[in-house]
């Protein structure tokens, strides 16, 4: 019987999401959703999807009925 043996992705998430962007193989993609529980990510978001009362900086927990929108990005090469 064969199968294939599973490595720890070792890549971090600017190079994952360079990968995502070159290839957009279905690979990356879960290599980005199993890295985001344990990632910060600092994103412009729209103040009025925010719970009524958040101050900037603030810590927010999230769950799964969590609607925090954020704004689209424009970057260099667009």
């Amino acid at each position: 019987m064969f199968w294939e043996k599973k490595t720890k992705d070792h890549r971090d998430i600017d190079q994952i999401v360079f990968d995502i962007a070159e290839s957009q193989q279905d690979k990356d993609y879960i290599a980005l959703y199993k890295s985001l529980p344990n990632t910060q990510l600092y994103m412009p978001i729209v103040p009025e999807s925010l719970p009524h009362g958040s101050t900037e900086a603030q810590e927010i927990l999230t769950d799964k009925n969590s609607q925090i929108k954020t704004r689209k990005i424009i970057g260099p090469n667009d």
